[in-house]
């Protein structure tokens, strides 16, 4: 009972904000993650997955749209192709991989996947390897208007990151 109204006591003393309550707090608050088997880095790691897969699919849903027609699955341009700088292509290079690969990076989060993140990281690899060789033609084929494209555009996949 002594020990008990002595904290109730002390924890009067000081002012408020400036005893190290925060501190207190966050103690409080891991000691409960333990005792309870509450699982706080689990759910980060999915929430974040869940947010970088959604962010992704708009990623690469508004890049898709802003090719229109232009789309295609190979590095070669189609025959009659114009250069999209106007979207998301104002951000990124390269929007459609940056956003299959934040979707993918996403998901294997989002399913605490160590199999997927691998499987991702290897295509980003091959995304990578893949914008090189489309961004040797696009050079080619529209070496100007490439080049100005390149420096007015500094992000290859992602936006702010990559």
């Amino acid at each position: 009972v002594t020990i008990c109204n002595s904290m109730v006591q002390n924890s009067r003393e000081g002012e408020f904000g400036k005893r190290g309550e925060e501190l207190v707090v966050f103690s409080a608050g891991l000691l409960l993650c333990i005792f309870l088997d509450i699982h706080p880095f689990s759910f980060i790691l999915r929430l974040g997955g869940f947010i970088g897969f959604l962010l992704g699919t708009i990623l690469f849903g508004s890049s898709i749209l802003e090719l229109k027609e232009q789309v295609s699955l190979f590095i070669t341009p189609i025959s009659n192709h114009k250069l999209i700088t106007s979207g998301v292509y104002r951000f990124a290079r390269h929007p459609m991989y940056g956003g299959l690969l934040l979707l993918c990076i996403g998901w294997s989060l989002a399913t605490r996947s160590a199999e997927k993140m691998a499987l991702s990281i290897v295509l980003g690899f091959i995304l990578h390897k893949k914008s090189e060789r489309e961004e040797d033609l696009l050079r080619r084929l529209n070496s100007k208007d490439y080049s100005r494209y390149e420096e007015s555009t500094p992000w290859k996949m992602i936006p702010l990151l990559l």
